[in-house]
């Protein structure tokens, strides 16, 4: 026999057994003619012993009831969640803890048991169980949620255990609980189950608010207050802080440096918060240096290029920084710029210096300023206009043309083309174009099959009807066409921008009209929803049949041979039916109705 989590009574003669067990729920059995002895009771808590919920929530698998009955204690059981104070509450602090209560009573039962849980919405665990404050009890785990049960039976009837509440946000929490009082008789006959209870505690968030970022100097921005908990209060402030009754936002300009108390008044609830405002200082300077003098101000080199403005910050007695400003006034060098350009051949005069293309970029000469003492600079920025090559590429289709500067170029002149110009500053440049023309291959080749195929792959292609001022052939758009009557084909084939028209091809091989040319014929004519197909059995190797429209675009094709072909889908018209076999291609014609 397989053992199982229970103690047995012992057996004598004579006795009745009873094997009792609190929290699995195994009903007692009796055998007659036999002495019983009694042993502990079995209550390790349903939790722990059968890894079962039993205390009648969302979880739960079943009832106490289910296996304690027939007892008539008149159970009662009760959930509080008690304070510091031990003062019963009816919401929740989050991270708070609280002790966690279960109070079993009745009309005179020995001993009790019970379990509970705590659940969050969505039904998972909420919060955590802490210290136990009752003896036989424990905190079990049933599909990763812990629940509180009784670990033996108390006589008391109360289970108590510290809860601590979940993270802000968790929302409502239910307590769901139930209890069994006991006889004691080792057995689950004559005990007296508890109803199931639940009890919901709502998330308790205080009114609180803060002004981030205090103590304030007098110069920041107006601060704005962060309002916890109830919302839509009304702030005050004694004389001496500006403050916004709705907002609570501090007007700093229209406020006095001291410590106020902000109160914050909401329907419910209410909370204060002190603010200080510190005094701020700015201090205003003004100093002039030479454009390539420097002058230290605090941690900063000042240079010519930080002319203007400039700030630097210094803390004050009161804690709050003290802003120096110091404009900087820069006495410019008499700088005179030219701009000037020549060819590479040539050469220019610059205060004394003979200048060629060597010297392109900048050229300075410095001199001093005998009434401000700064320097004075003369900047020549050269520029040399080489006779330079530009390098161009074009693209044109194979019949498309170029104007290079007035030069109509063509296909014929693919490659490098190079044109002389004069600049406006007189000096020559090339230009060289490379024309490339866009590769379409035009050539067009009639299979074996008596199909024209346009040797130029991936590209749009169109047919056309040489004999017909090259009028397009409907739906003949892909790389191959089969004529389906003698004459001179095309093909427009268009790759990227570029639409090319090929040579016209002549094609002298067919005769479609000529039925009794043919080894098949068909019947009925017109056709209905079938189309047979005579004679098949005197063709060889038979590789494909089709179906093809007057304007040569294929409706239905197999590779394999068959003597009867459902037309029904096709619409009323002339069609032509070939069959390729080994000796050649057959084409007969024929009606759908």
């Amino acid at each position: 026999m397989k053992a199982v989590n229970m103690r047995f009574a012992k057996i004598v003669a004579g006795s009745v057994v009873s094997l009792g067990l609190l929290s699995a729920g195994i009903a007692a059995s009796k055998v007659q003619g036999m002495k019983e002895v009694k042993s502990p009771p079995f209550s390790g808590g349903v939790g722990a012993s059968a890894n079962q919920d039993r205390t009648g929530g969302p979880l739960s698998v079943g009832m106490c009831s289910n296996c304690h009955s027939s007892g008539s204690f008149n159970t009662n059981l009760s959930v509080e969640l008690l304070d510091g104070s031990n003062n019963p509450v009816t919401s929740y602090i989050p991270g708070t803890t609280y002790t966690m209560q279960v109070t079993l009573s009745s009309s005179g039962a020995p001993a009790y048991g019970m379990q509970s849980v705590a659940l969050d919405g969505a039904n998972n665990g909420a919060g955590t169980f802490g210290t136990i404050n009752t003896s036989n009890s424990q905190v079990s785990t049933v599909n990763g949620v812990n629940y509180f049960e009784h670990q033996g039976m108390s006589t008391s009837g109360v289970f108590s255990v510290d809860w601590t509440a979940p993270a802000s946000g968790t929302g409502d929490v239910s307590i769901y609980a139930m209890g069994v009082a006991i006889n004691a008789n080792s057995g689950t006959s004559g005990d007296d189950p508890s109803s199931a209870v639940s009890f919901t505690f709502t998330e308790d968030v205080p009114t609180t608010i803060d002004f981030p970022g205090n103590p304030y100097c007098s110069d920041v921005s107006n601060p704005t207050p962060v309002v916890t908990g109830e919302q839509g209060g009304t702030f005050s402030a004694p004389s001496g802080l500006d403050i916004n009754s709705s907002s609570g936002q501090i007007n700093m300009a229209g406020s006095t440096p001291g410590t106020y108390t902000v109160s914050y008044a909401g329907a419910t609830q209410s909370a204060t918060f002190d603010v200080t405002i510190n005094e701020a200082y700015a201090v205003s300077d003004a100093v002039t240096i030479c454009a390539n003098e420097t002058y230290q101000f605090g941690s900063q080199t000042l240079s010519a290029s930080d002319a203007g403005l400039n700030t630097e910050v210094f803390t004050a007695m009161s804690g709050c920084d003290s802003t120096v400003a110091l404009t900087l006034t820069v006495t410019p060098d008499i700088n005179i710029q030219i701009l000037d350009t020549i060819c590479t051949s040539e050469t220019i005069q610059f205060e004394g210096q003979t200048l060629d293309a060597s010297n392109a970029g900048l050229n300075e000469v410095t001199l001093t300023s005998a009434v401000t003492g700064c320097d004075s600079t003369r900047q020549l920025f050269l520029f040399v206009a080489p006779e330079a090559t530009t390098s161009l590429s074009e693209t044109i289709c194979p019949s498309g043309t170029y104007d290079f500067n007035g030069q109509i170029l063509d296909a014929s002149d693919a490659g490098l083309n190079t044109l002389t110009l004069t600049g406006s500053n007189g000096c020559d440049s090339v230009v060289e174009l490379t024309l490339n023309v866009t590769t379409i291959d035009l050539t067009i080749m009639l299979d074996g099959a008596g199909s024209f195929v346009a040797n130029q792959a991936n590209a749009t292609y169109q047919w056309v009807d040489c004999d017909n001022n090259n009028a397009p052939i409907a739906g003949a758009t892909n790389q191959s066409y089969t004529p389906l009557v003698n004459g001179n084909y095309a093909v427009e084939i268009t790759v990227g921008s570029c639409t090319e028209l090929s040579e016209c091809e002549e094609i002298l091989t067919f005769g479609l009209d000529e039925n009794t040319q043919s080894l098949i014929d068909v019947y009925p004519i017109p056709a209905n929803a079938v189309l047979f197909v005579q004679n098949m059995q005197d063709l060889t190797d038979v590789r494909r049949m089709e179906i093809v429209s007057l304007s040569g675009q294929t409706l239905w094709q197999q590779r394999n041979a068959t003597h009867e072909i459902n037309v029904s889908e096709l619409p009323s018209g002339t069609y032509f039916l070939k069959v390729q076999h080994a000796q050649g291609t057959e084409v007969v014609k024929f009606v759908k109705r």
